[in-house]
């Protein structure tokens, strides 16, 4: 599943800031089915590796991680080391480009 998770708190209508979201994601990911070049992908494929191989840094930080999985119900353990690999054997500019396309301008 593909999904994203916006929590936003503003004084106007929800309505209104529905339709704000819905521009700014139909404006981003316009550029990036349009113009992302491959080296500014690899630049932020790498920064997205780095964050995701990142040691935890403390019991909290280590317990927050397990306990989003208890409490979502998913006890999905395994999501971190999964993604990385992920990242690290398909994630490409192209692919990226294909699943804009194909899954989320429909």
């Amino acid at each position: 599943f593909a999904y994203l998770v916006a929590v936003v708190q503003t004084e106007f209508a929800p309505d209104y800031a529905r339709s704000r979201i819905d521009a700014f994601l139909e404006e981003h990911l316009k550029a990036v089915e349009e113009s992302l070049e491959d080296e500014e992908f690899q630049v932020c494929r790498a920064g997205l590796l780095s964050e995701l191989q990142t040691k935890h840094k403390g019991l909290d930080e280590e317990t927050g991680r397990y306990i989003g999985c208890i409490s979502s119900r998913s006890y999905d353990f395994d999501r971190r080391k999964r993604s990385i690999e992920f990242v690290e054997q398909t994630a490409s500019c192209e692919a990226l480009r294909r699943f804009v396309a194909e899954q989320l301008r429909k």
